[in-house]
Parts: structure tokens; sequence; C-alpha cells
């Protein structure tokens, strides 16, 4: 009779060893997949890093060209000397700084901006309701960490003008003058750029 217990008691202390070992692998399979996917996430959201900073970088560039023809349409048009052609480079000049800041071009990049941080805009104007689209857009410019003359030619204005917004941006958000800008931006989500 002890000699049945014994044996029943090693049967099933070698079952639970297996039974273990096979939990273990299986936590182990379990925890290799969730590293995978969490290395696939990342690799996603670099990539989509990376796109939103080549964007940014193309509308700088397209920002740039269309202010270089403004410039060159200003000049031309001071040197002519009948009115009528006068009138119609105005007209055109007017076309082409209307390509500068359109709400379109905003919008592409506020899509490809809310992939990258999915939760950072609606976080923000919850937290802050008083915030303009303006200051969203130069949050989310401060949150990419681009700096004010990059900012600039993304919006077509001038550094002095960043410079002013982005003071009034930290006196809506009340940000103490001991704390950066974009370290309080990065509060509102756990991606950083």
């Amino acid at each position: 009779m002890i000699l049945a217990l014994y044996r029943s008691y090693k049967h099933r202390t070698m079952l639970d060893a297996i039974k273990l070992k096979h939990q273990a692998a299986y936590y182990q399979h379990e925890l290799e997949i969730e590293i995978l996917k969490e290395a696939e996430i990342e690799k996603e959201l670099d990539s989509k890093k990376r796109e939103l900073v080549a964007k940014a970088t193309y509308l700088q560039q397209k920002n740039d060209l269309i202010f270089q023809i403004q410039n060159d349409l200003d000049y031309d048009i001071s040197l002519m000397d009948n009115d009528q052609d006068r009138r119609r480079f105005q007209a055109l000049l007017s076309k082409v700084k209307a390509l500068e800041n359109s709400e379109e071009q905003w919008r592409e990049f506020e899509s490809s901006f809310i992939d990258v941080y999915p939760q950072f805009l609606k976080e923000i104007s919850q937290g802050y309701p008083q915030l303009t689209s303006q200051d969203l857009k130069l949050c989310a410019y401060l949150k990419m960490n681009l700096n004010s003359k990059d900012i600039a030619h993304l919006t077509g204005t001038s550094v002095r003008t960043v410079e002013t917004r982005r003071y009034r941006l930290r006196k809506k958000l009340n940000i103490p003058k001991d704390v950066n800008v974009l370290s309080f931006l990065n509060s509102f989500n756990d991606s950083e750029f």
C-alpha cells in the first residue's frame, strides 16, 4: 500500500513537472510573440515618424519655392509700366499666395500626424479647450520638435510671428518659465519624437 501511494505520488509529481514544463514553454512562446508584436509596432511607428518628417520637409520645400516665385513676381511687377499687365500679374500673384497656406495642406499633414500621435491633439484640445486651430497647429509642429524657423516656413509666417505665437501658447497652457514647452507637450502622449 505504501508502495502504491509512493508510485501515485511520484506519478503525480512527474505529471505536475511535465505540466509546468509545458506551461513554461507556452508562456515563453507567448512572451516571444508579444516581443515580436512590440517590435513590429515600434517599426511601424518609426516608419510613420519618418513619413511625417518627409511630409513636413516636402511642405517646407514647397512653401520655399512658392515664396521664391512670389518674390520674383513682386520684382517683375515692380518693373512693369503697363497697368493692364500689372493687374494681370497681381491676380497671378494672389493665386500663388493662396497656394502657400492652403487648409488642404494642413489636413494632409494632420492626418499623418495623427497616425504617429493618435491621441495628442484630442488630449490637448480637451485639456485646453480655449486653444484655437492655429494654437493646435503650433502644438503639432512643436511636438515634432521643429524650430521656429522651420515652423515659419511651413506656416508662411515670419520667425518673429512664430515666436510670438509660441509665447502666447505658453501663457494659454500656463507653462511655468522653468518648464520646456516640448517637455510639457510630450507629457500628453507617450510617443516622443
